[in-house]
């Protein structure tokens, strides 16, 4: 028996003031919150499907609390005007550093520590797209001991869970590790593994994933105490059991020492399961410090030179907190830093680019993108990287370090600012700080900073690749997207009002909590005004819950995302069935379906008129629910021919004819 579902349409309007959330206008800028009380320490990250969590501490309500709100593509909010308290347990009068990540299912995974067991712990949580706290009201507590224990940076590991990484404050500093299935459970004891030395100090761990479950901690080594202390770094990789896999010490990045004992090294996924590490430090002991990049790949070896490679070698002035991200389609490197003069009231900015191996490719003194003086202060910066260029964000005030603007600019591996100019991404006067950048999936950069333009709030804006802000006006006018069932077929259908330069559509599914798949593409119309109908059929699905979405692409490859609203259920059929061949007669394939109540063993064979079997199809055990088979003929004579499934006590027959 045949079913037929039909599902809820979504009628999508694009490119509409009513809907675009990511405002235009450099000098009103998108509000993620600005409420009572301070709103500080932001934390951003992109999803699969096109969203972002941004992350903050608020004591709109006297003392500080975790909170968080979920934009859609849009920069619609999800969760109220004001966002989604996350952890109001009690924290110490200052705060520490934190972190965010979004796993394959676009879940928020957040640590961050607070005082509700005594002293300074350890604590993660995990919440959904919905705002539902997966991981229990109160997250799941990683450490409880009596010692310091801060800075926790989290990685989602290719096998689906989560690894956390934070310092144990007492002398020598320890790196502790824990692993987080995504029920909650923790993978690593109920203690957290303990990395370190009992001779050196283990401090300032960043966390990012690489290959078969491990992850790669990058991390201060420290000898002696302050103000005498040597400072190096090292990287350590650990295997999915959490057992290092570098020796002891893993592998040195720099190992002469002179590294800014209270400035963290900065370190980011290189997207081929390595690291890539920036910093600065004074190792000729000349008062003058300089930047310096290590690329560390997944087995271990150090892609640039021993101690790393220089961003410029200019003489008499400081290179500051470089920011660095390998271009997704090379193997280069980019890297931008803040220099001044020695006495440290001027400042300017330059960018790098390095080859594979850490050879300088802007010359040896790199790119000036701002002159270097003492009439304006850069207060903070941030670096995205693409396949072939990075976007780079400072914020610029006057020379008090006050009344501040943010300010833009594409920098293509060319060494050419793709924009012409400088963008104002911020152009409203007003003290700012907390600067970042990511990019989401369709390439687009995407700001975040703390505001004091009406109290202490966080604000963002969005910028396009081709250095417009807020929302682009999609050039594919989607009416509408639908589904329908008819047995263990799902028939998507959409239209469009308008298309312009429609390169066509990719249709991807997903079961359950499982990962987003290409199942099929379909062709655009180019640029038309006239309503375009498309459909794609997809067949001999298990029964079970899915979801689906089209990624539209123009010719230029920017990309779009449009969710079915609605999951698509493939219900478990009420009996048996064996239905006719189609087509019957056929040359030479042909389809057979049929559906199963329970699971069990299942048999589907062709035999011919003398009743010998010609050819086993299915043989193995089958889950309930409904399927088709494609039956290839190639190899057997024109005539009339049975096939019979058998499952359990059920039995039955059909005839089909081959003509050829």
């Amino acid at each position: 028996m045949k079913r037929l579902f039909l599902f809820a349409i979504l009628v999508l309007i694009l490119a509409t003031s009513g809907f675009a959330q990511w405002t235009p206008d450099p000098n009103l800028n998108t509000v993620i919150v600005d409420t009572t009380g301070e709103q500080d320490l932001p934390k951003t990250v992109a999803c699969p499907d096109g969203s972002t969590y941004i992350s903050w501490f608020d004591n709109r309500g006297g003392s500080y609390a975790v909170y968080m709100q979920r934009l859609n593509a849009d920069g619609v909010k999800l969760w109220g005007s004001q966002g989604l308290l996350i952890s109001n347990n009690p924290q110490s009068s200052s705060l520490v550093d934190y972190d965010i990540t979004c796993d394959a299912s676009n879940n928020a995974i957040v640590a961050f520590t607070d005082t509700r067991s005594g002293d300074l712990d350890v604590f993660a949580y995990k919440i959904s797209p919905s705002g539902q706290f997966l991981w229990g009201a109160n997250g799941v507590t990683l450490s409880s001991g009596t010692g310091y224990e801060a800075n926790p940076t989290v990685a989602v590991t290719t096998d689906g869970n989560v690894v956390v990484a934070w310092i144990y404050a007492v002398n020598p500093y320890k790196i502790y590790l824990q692993k987080i299935d995504p029920t909650g459970a923790k993978l690593w004891g109920a203690t957290a593994i303990s990395y370190g030395s009992t001779t050196e100090g283990y401090n300032n761990p960043i966390v990012v994933p690489s290959d078969n479950g491990s992850v790669i901690v990058s991390h201060k080594v420290t000898i002696g105490n302050f103000p005498a202390q040597t400072v190096k770094l090292a990287a350590q990789k650990f295997n999915s059991a959490g057992a290092p896999q570098w020796g002891t010490g893993g592998v040195w990045v720099q190992n002469l020492g002179k590294v800014m004992a209270f400035t963290a090294q900065y370190a980011a996924p290189d997207g081929v399961n390595g690291v890539v590490i920036a910093w600065h430090d004074d190792r000729n002991s000349i008062n003058l410090q300089s930047s310096w990049v290590q690329r560390v790949k997944s087995d271990g070896t150090l892609a640039f030179p021993a101690n790393g490679a220089e961003v410029a070698t200019t003489g008499n002035i400081h290179k500051f907190n470089p920011r660095a991200g390998k271009l997704t389609d090379s193997e280069e490197v980019m890297v931008f830093w803040r220099f001044t003069n020695s006495n440290q009231n001027q400042d300017g900015l330059a960018v790098q680019k390095f080859s594979a191996t850490g050879v300088r490719q802007f010359t040896d003194d790199g790119i000036i993108l701002r002159p270097m003086t003492g009439s304006a202060n850069i207060l903070g910066y941030d670096l995205a990287t693409l396949a072939s260029s990075s976007y780079i964000v400072y914020n610029v005030g006057d020379v008090s370090g006050l009344n501040n603007t943010i300010q833009g600019l594409m920098i293509n591996s060319s060494g050419a600012n793709v924009w012409g100019s400088t963008i104002a991404l911020s152009s409203l006067v007003s003290n700012k700080s907390r600067l970042q950048i990511i990019s989401d999936i369709t390439g687009a950069g995407l700001a975040f900073w703390t505001d004091e333009r009406v109290g202490d709030g966080v604000y963002g804006q969005k910028i396009n690749t081709n250095g417009t802000l807020g929302n682009q006006i999609v050039p594919v006018e989607l009416n509408n997207f639908g589904a329908a069932v008819n047995g263990n077929s799902v028939l998507l259908e959409w239209s469009t009002a308008t298309e312009t330069n429609n390169a066509g559509f990719s249709i991807e599914r997903k079961s359950g909590d499982g990962s987003w798949v290409t199942i099929g593409e379909v062709a655009g119309a180019g640029t038309s005004t006239a309503v375009i109908h498309y459909s794609f059929a997809d067949k001999s699905l298990g029964s079970g819950n899915y979801y689906y979405r089209l990624i539209q692409k123009d010719l230029d490859g920017t990309t779009k995302i449009y969710d079915l609203l609605n999951e698509v259920l493939i219900g478990v059929p009420e009996k048996f069935e064996l239905n006719q061949n189609f087509p019957n007669p056929f040359n030479p394939t042909t389809s057979i379906s049929f559906s199963l109540p329970v699971s069990g063993v299942v048999s589907l064979k062709v035999y011919n008129t003398m009743g010998e079997e010609v050819a086993t199809l299915v043989n193995e055990t089958r889950e309930a629910g409904s399927y088709e088979i494609k039956f290839d003929a190639t190899k057997i004579t024109s005539g009339i021919y049975f096939y019979t499934l058998t499952s359990g006590e059920f039995k039955m027959t059909k005839k089909l004819v081959l003509m050829k």
